[in-house]
């Protein structure tokens, strides 16, 4: 995950769209989010969607 990179165009696009509302979405299976990275997410909106991938008794 290039999260540096993530934070980066999402600070990015809220310079440049300053005034208008931005969606940013994120779709994971969850495994590398940290609670930081978690936080950032929250507070710039971002809807994430958690995929469920892999055998059912995982």
């Amino acid at each position: 995950m290039a999260f540096d990179l993530i934070k980066e165009c999402t600070l990015y696009a809220e310079k440049i769209f300053e005034g208008r509302k931005v969606l940013f979405n994120f779709t994971t299976n969850g495994t590398l989010l940290t609670k930081d990275k978690v936080d950032f997410l929250v507070q710039h909106g971002f809807t994430m969607l958690i995929s469920l991938d892999g055998p059912e008794d995982v």
